[in-house]
């Protein structure tokens, strides 16, 4: 595969300009040297979350105590999100390496409320609502795609065991 060493679009092999940049294509791209994010060089991964929303809660939540965060999708999440409204990747949280053990006492500070406030916490109400819909969905697939053509089939074999004097 060849690879445009500007926009770091993937060609095929016969390919030899880029289509975009007009630039001549290489067969190996040099690694990335992180970004720069403000005065900021030097960010480390605090946690990964399963979805955007979920995301921007925990970056208001250390706005709040002055630690900034970036959000970045994994692979084509940011795409997923787009077309789909949901990007199955989750999204990563990033905050400076110098804010990493603040950072984690305050999620866990958050998680220890969190659990003393399962039953009165409506949004705790409606997540457990969208995963008994989602079990309500798995079971009626499984009685759709197996059960029904199972019993049709044990009724038909009965009624032609009969026709038949079996």
């Amino acid at each position: 595969m060849s690879w445009c060493p500007k926009c770091k679009t993937e060609y095929e092999n016969h390919v030899k300009t880029c289509a975009e940049c007009h630039v001549e294509l290489v067969d190996y791209l040099e690694p990335e040297e992180p970004e720069e994010y403000g005065e900021y060089e030097d960010i480390t991964k605090l946690c990964n979350v399963a979805s955007l929303q979920e995301a921007t809660m925990i970056k208001s939540l250390l706005d709040a105590y002055g630690i900034p965060v970036l959000n970045k999708s994994k692979g084509s999440g940011d795409y997923l999100q787009i077309v789909a409204g949901v990007n199955y990747q989750g999204v990563d949280i990033y905050v400076p390496v110098s804010s990493l053990d603040e950072a984690r006492k305050i999620m866990n500070e958050g998680r220890i409320e969190e659990e003393e406030n399962v039953e009165t916490d409506p949004l705790n109400e409606l997540n457990t609502k969208v995963k008994n819909r989602g079990r309500l969905a798995v079971y009626l697939l499984i009685l759709f795609f197996l059960l029904i053509p199972l019993v049709i089939g044990l009724i038909s074999f009965v009624f032609n065991a009969v026709r038949n004097g079996l």
